[in-house]
């Protein structure tokens, strides 16, 4: 049994076969065509597989009857089939399982494919009438000693959960971290409000309260020794940046290669 042609290869062979008959329709290039038996030839196969592998179309009550087969034939295949993990992992007795289900269910799995195909004719999506589109996600087979025994991770582990109130924490125990820990977000906050004050009190005011408290930050050229002594480190490394496009010892680049 052979099923429906997918939307796909309808429009591919539906192209090739309009271009043969116009070719062999046109007044002009028709008649220089030499091998213009084959082309014909070819042309009726072409027409022939359109007409018997394209999927009909269906009116209200064939679509409800194909529909509900649909169904019925969807439940009965979904029945033995192996999940994804176990056909990736292959525990015992998956694979006497998967040939079993494959040589029970073979025909009524191209008849499903031909209902999807008629009940979705004209849709281009590739899976349409994928069958693993059916394959449950639930396993039934033992997984333990699979042939892919593939990786679990329990975060955090039962290992870790059990003996957590007795690791040594670097010379500190679990609760004193969590002071530490607490204490740390507490300067964070506090960082976090005074920095949203500076903001709403404008940069004039910003000037003003640096200029009052007198901080300077000093610095100097790595090649000339020249010392800066600005108001912030913003400043600091604009003077550096400024300097050095004068600076007299900084090495040139034909003496750096």
């Amino acid at each position: 049994m052979e099923t429906y042609l997918r939307h796909r290869d309808v429009q591919r062979l539906t192209e090739e076969r309009d271009h043969l008959r116009s070719m062999l329709m046109d007044p002009m290039k028709g008649v220089r065509i030499d091998d213009r038996p084959e082309m014909e030839k070819k042309e009726k196969a072409l027409s022939r597989q359109i007409d018997e592998k394209v999927a009909p179309d269906l009116n209200p009550e064939q679509r409800d009857k194909i529909a509900k087969l649909e169904k019925e034939l969807r439940e009965k295949i979904s029945v033995g089939m192996l999940s994804f993990e176990e056909m990736r992992k292959c525990p015992p007795g998956a694979i006497g399982q998967h040939m079993r289900w494959e040589r029970e269910n073979k025909n009524d799995i191209l008849v499903w494919k031909n209902c999807i195909l008629a009940l979705n004719k004209g849709n281009d999506d590739p899976d349409i009438a994928n069958v693993e589109r059916l394959r449950p996600r639930t396993n039934t087979l033992n997984m333990d000693n699979a042939l892919v025994p593939g990786t679990h991770y329990d975060i955090p582990s039962p290992q870790f959960t059990e003996n957590y109130d007795k690791i040594h924490w670097k010379g500190k125990t679990p609760e004193e971290y969590d002071k530490v820990i607490a204490s740390l977000q507490e300067d964070i906050d506090e960082m976090k409000k005074a920095l949203a004050e500076r903001k709403g009190n404008g940069s004039g005011t910003k000037r003003a309260r640096v200029a009052s408290t007198g901080e300077t930050f000093s610095g100097s050229c790595e090649y000339c020794d020249k010392e800066f002594t600005v108001s912030s480190p913003q400043r600091l490394n604009q003077a550096k940046i400024g300097h050095l496009r004068f600076c007299k010892k900084k090495p040139s680049i034909e003496s750096e290669d």
